[in-house]
């Protein structure tokens, strides 16, 4: 109801694609490290991450295998409470802009 583009993609649309966005996101990171034999069989000169670490593995135990693969669970548990958290801060900061300012949203009335 009179919103710019930019107003409408930043306070409706991109709100609603978050969730959708990060979970493929999400899926595409997990999907890459399942599909390890694929990569394992078709890379030419050079390697991905679990191909050296399969490498490692398999030549010898090497301390640096279980400090990466801790680093990885670790980076994909903080995007993911990232994921979660964002979202909630960004309403907890409107509210309370909002209770600042005494403002509230304007909506409208439900049709009956």
């Amino acid at each position: 109801m009179g919103a710019s583009t930019l107003v409408i993609l930043k306070e409706v649309t991109l709100p609603l694609l978050m969730p959708g966005v990060i979970s493929a996101g999400l899926f595409a990171f997990l999907l890459s490290w399942g599909n390890f034999p694929l990569s394992l069989f078709t890379t030419g000169a050079d390697s991905t991450l679990p191909e050296w670490l399969y490498a490692k593995m398999v030549s010898g135990y090497s301390p640096l295998v279980p400090t990466l693969g801790m680093l990885a669970v670790a980076a994909s548990v903080v995007v993911l409470l990232v994921a979660i958290l964002v979202p909630q801060l960004a309403g907890y900061l409107r509210a309370l802009d909002q209770q600042k300012t005494g403002h509230l949203p304007h909506r409208r009335p439900l049709d009956e």
